[in-house]
């Protein structure tokens, strides 16, 4: 579960600098980089609370390593060594991260709901 925690923060981490790179090389909206944050420090609380509901997925590490990858090449292209529109891929990173953390949520560990007779 250790690693699983470290692989999701780290997706969801460089999903959220990909994405505030993208939306700040290509947009004027600087606000909506303080909500990306925002959101993914919500994220991140869920990701490390003793009580979690996120599922240990073997996805996780693959999510890690194509949020890192497509966040290094939005970053690549805010300081010039790839074409601009490279730096969509920021977004792309954000999203791989998300739909894996979402799909661990929906995944989490199931409660029985409680008996109204017992």
């Amino acid at each position: 579960m250790v690693v699983n925690r470290t692989l999701r923060t780290i997706s969801v981490a460089a999903g959220a600098v990909g994405a505030a790179t993208a939306v700040r090389a290509l947009t004027d909206m600087w606000w909506l980089v303080i909500v990306v944050f925002a959101v993914t420090g919500g994220a991140l609380y869920e990701i490390h609370r003793r009580d979690t509901k996120v599922a240990a997925l073997p996805t996780a590490g693959v999510a890690a390593v194509a949020a890192v990858v497509l966040a290094g090449f939005a970053l690549a292209a805010v300081f010039g060594a790839v074409p601009a529109l490279v730096a969509w891929l920021g977004i792309a990173a954000f999203g791989v991260a998300w739909i894996e953390y979402l799909a661990a949520l929906v995944a989490g560990p199931k409660k029985e709901p409680a008996s109204a007779t017992s």
